[in-house]
């Protein structure tokens, strides 16, 4: 399968946000905003307590719910874990694995991801694989020893067909809540290190095939960078909410798409606007009426408002939106 063919994703790890409530709201101001986002896949992953509530919400649209973490075992005497039957019986789809800050505060190792990987797979869920490095291995130049580290003994313990139904993800510790982030160069050149370890453990034709995200401080402000940068694949994956895997734009609707849902995981609601006019929101909630206003390129504030948003933003590439206060779609 050619890289033209992998299809996109967009996943939001909420990690240690939102309420039921808060989730519901959210959905209720998201859902209408991604309705026409058929060319890409869209997961949003909230902690556990708020799963039955998302996929309640959810429901009838196009967006995925996933978790955050599994255990390996169906059942047993595990305080505290959650197994895959009882994350499908929730309504999930999917199930990040491995993520940094499970490696860094709670001793996930290569071996656990592999066996949390088997389980999953075993009743249908797909998994987002984690790797990456910290700082000291960063700047001792061993990026590319621990990322194949752990590919080896996460996913490249998987067999062939399993390989096949999973994704893979970028965590750079270095990159994650430390304000630092990888450039699109150096997240490109890891994601080629790691295709390249897939096809050393599997076939070229399964590596070209596999999706691969990048996370690591990716907030509104450097978002479009990623979108616009036009290298072999990238992705990335913000603090409170977003992974992104982009092989490529193919076009400047899907662009402005991808953007506006990348800012509304990362706490913001956007809405694609090709008349390069800025919203006000008049009236409350946000069925309130728009009225439109031409500005030039830049982002200013609109008005100060109340409720469920409490400003509103002209963003650069006509697009439009209005900026989360708190609360609803604050992620």
């Amino acid at each position: 399968m050619g890289q033209g063919k992998r299809r996109r994703v967009i996943a939001g790890n909420w990690k240690m946000y939102k309420t039921q409530a808060e989730a519901r709201a959210f959905f209720a101001a998201f859902v209408p905003l991604v309705r026409g986002a058929r060319r890409c896949d869209i997961v949003v992953a909230p902690p556990f307590t708020a799963i039955a509530a998302a996929v309640e919400a959810a429901q009838g649209s196009n967006i995925a719910i996933g978790a955050q973490d599994v255990f390996w075992e169906k059942e047993g005497a595990f305080t505290g874990e959650i197994s895959a039957p009882m994350l499908v019986e929730a309504g999930c789809r999917y199930v990040i694995i491995g993520h940094s800050e499970r490696r860094q505060f709670f001793g996930e190792t290569s071996e656990s991801v592999a066996k949390k990987t088997k389980a999953a797979l075993a009743v249908g869920l797909t998994p987002i694989v984690c790797v990456g490095e910290l700082l000291e291995h960063r700047e001792a130049g061993r990026t590319e020893e621990i990322c194949e580290l752990q590919f080896t003994g996460g996913p490249g313990a998987l067999t062939t067909e399993e390989f096949s139904r999973i994704l893979l993800a970028y965590e750079p510790v270095w990159a994650i809540g430390t304000g630092k982030t990888a450039t699109p160069e150096i997240a490109a050149a890891v994601h080629r290190f790691l295709r390249k370890c897939a096809q050393r453990k599997f076939t070229a034709e399964q590596a070209q095939a596999l999706r691969i995200l990048y996370g690591g401080s990716v907030k509104p402000d450097n978002i479009q960078g990623f979108v616009n940068a036009r290298l072999d694949e990238m992705g990335s994956c913000a603090g409170r909410g977003i992974c992104v895997y982009r092989p490529w734009m193919a076009a400047l609707r899907f662009a402005l798409v991808f953007v506006a849902v990348a800012h509304v995981f990362c706490g913001e609601l956007l809405i694609p606007d090709h008349c390069g006019a800025v919203a006000e929101r008049q009236g409350r909630g946000y069925s309130g009426r728009l009225r439109r206003r031409r500005q030039p390129d830049g982002v200013w504030p609109a008005r100060s408002g109340n409720g469920a948003f409490a400003r509103d933003y002209l963003v650069r590439g006509d697009v439009h939106g209005l900026r989360a206060g708190s609360g609803a779609a604050h992620g």
